[in-house]
């Protein structure tokens, strides 16, 4: 046995827990939106940005990220992604304004993108037995689960006695005590190359999902139909398609987009990104939901997101053994049709749905749901491979996630602006307020109640119904998104994660037959 395979279950914990810093600090920062929305004067459409900015650079850098780690040695990789997390950390917690926010947090993004595609790959090189590594992805997946019930407490409790910057500050004695971890437990592995890294292919895969990002997110306050979306979705569809089109030509490629010759790959995949971009989406507009309609404070807010949190972390790790026991497909297919009927019960929640009832059971069956399939889809992207594609089927592992992250938030927000900001603009409007107060209530729901208060009376009440009743269309029309998503993903895990089908290195780097493309 190899030094890393002696100490596997020593050094499983803390790949896990550097897995968790970097997850965590979404979990951790969807409780603040509220706050940072009141202190910093963020908009709906900044507070989008300060989510996925981070997200965003995660998922454009990490495929590059995987080939350096390839070059220069995981260890060693992981190590600096961070110790720049750490301190960018420390940039956002003394933020003050929104443009310095969102810049720290697409900074962190990086780092955390150099930080996770090696600890995948470390797990999967440690542990060869079917059976363990089935185990060790459970835990590996099961690290989510645990940064969404330990994240919303934190970071609430954080905000109970401190500023907003402390749940980025707390970031930097975590990782000290970890880059000394790292470097007693974790041996580096060997396998470094001296590849060119392809530039021109990460140019265009991240400029691809920035712009469409871009145009998803600022389409409510720009127009879905104005030439400059317009533009910017066109533009990001021709880099997308040059994109892929370089890739399959490159003879070291960022992605080896072969990978998706694999049914079960790509099905998993594109599961995943929808799980993901519901997860994502969804927390975004609860944590206001929480503290904007039910008035809870921050830490209450995390304090009720225990139980789907919990449900989530257990679940996740049990997720691997049923589906070693009663297959994949039908873990797949029946843990996310429950999460899409539980979205569904969501749409007819009020803003005086009992908790410890209603959004206690919805929670439950949602949370629960999709994280059940978490592990059984990690196992299907990484056992679909031959040993030669692990290390690239790890960094699509974790792109798939920062993708249907970065996207939750973009197309979710933008869903629920669409519905808030000219419902609130007609609500003002038709009271004859003027357009100066139109145009900062229809920015976030914490400024338009805030217009409500400050104006008082009848019509002050009568405003605050009114935003509390658009907030409320524009949630359940997210919920109801998530819930035909969800469907249709479950469709599609029933239909092609049947028993796997041989998948060899061959079969995915040969050269296409003339013609085919």
């Amino acid at each position: 046995m190899t030094t890393l395979e002696n100490r596997r279950w020593f050094i499983l914990p803390i790949l896990c827990l550097a897995v968790l810093i970097v997850v965590i600090d979404n979990t951790i920062v969807n409780v603040a939106l509220p706050t940072i929305s009141r202190q910093l004067h963020a908009s709906t459409t900044s507070l989008q940005w300060v989510i996925d900015a981070y997200s965003l650079p995660f998922c454009g850098c990490i495929l590059a990220a995987a080939g350096i780690s390839e070059r220069v040695g995981r260890k060693r990789t992981m190590q600096w992604g961070l110790l720049f997390f750490a301190l960018f950390s420390a940039v956002a917690a003394w933020s003050h304004s929104t443009e310095t926010l969102i810049a720290a947090r697409a900074l962190m993004g990086v780092s955390a993108a150099l930080t996770v595609p090696s600890t995948l790959s470390l797990v999967t090189a440690a542990f060869t037995n079917e059976r363990e590594r089935a185990k060790a992805y459970g835990a590996w997946a099961g690290t989510g689960g645990i940064a969404g019930l330990t994240g919303p407490i934190v970071g609430g409790a954080l905000m109970l006695h401190f500023w907003y910057g402390s749940i980025f500050l707390i970031n930097v004695p975590i990782i000290a005590v970890m880059l000394v971890a790292v470097q007693v437990a974790v041996p580096e592995l060997d396998e470094s190359t001296r590849s060119p890294i392809d530039v021109f292919g990460l140019v265009e895969g991240t400029a691809s999902v920035t712009l469409l990002v871009l145009a998803i997110i600022q389409g409510p306050s720009w127009g879905w139909s104005s030439p400059l979306v317009l533009s910017l979705l066109g533009a990001a569809l021709l880099l997308g398609a040059s994109f892929v089109r370089h890739e399959r030509a490159h003879r070291d490629p960022l992605l080896q987009v072969r990978l998706f010759g694999s049914r079960r790959f790509a099905t998993a995949s594109f599961i995943r990104v929808l799980v993901y971009a519901s997860i994502f989406g969804y927390t975004f507009l609860l944590t206001q939901y929480f503290q904007i309609i039910r008035g809870y404070s921050p830490f209450s807010a995390g304090l009720h997101s225990i139980p789907p949190a919990l449900c989530g972390m257990t679940l996740t790790p049990l997720g691997a053994f049923a589906a070693l026991r009663f297959g994949t497909r039908r873990v797949v297919t029946i843990s996310i049709l429950l999460a899409s009927g539980a979205f569904l019960m969501m749409a007819f929640s009020t803003p005086l749905s009992s908790y410890f009832g209603f959004i206690v059971v919805v929670q439950v069956f949602s949370s629960g749901g999709m994280n059940l399939s978490n592990a059984p889809l990690t196992s299907t992207l990484m056992t679909s491979l031959s040993p030669d594609l692990i290390k690239s089927g790890s960094a699509v592992n974790e792109v798939t996630v920062q993708l249907g992250a970065t996207m939750g938030v973009a197309v979710m927000g933008s869903i629920f602006s669409s519905t808030f900001i000219p419902g609130v603009a007609s609500a003002f409007r038709t009271h004859g307020l003027s357009h100066s107060i139109v145009t900062h209530a229809q920015t976030s729901a914490v400024s338009a109640l805030a217009i409500a208060r400050h104006l008082g009376g009848p019509l002050g009440t009568q405003l605050h119904t009114l935003v509390f009743s658009v907030f409320m269309q524009g949630f359940h029309r997210v919920c109801v998104i998530i819930s035909i998503l969800l469907f249709a993903a479950a469709l599609l895990g029933y239909r092609n994660l049947g028993p796997q089908t041989s998948f060899t290195y061959d079969a995915v780097v040969s050269p296409l037959p003339p013609g085919s493309e």
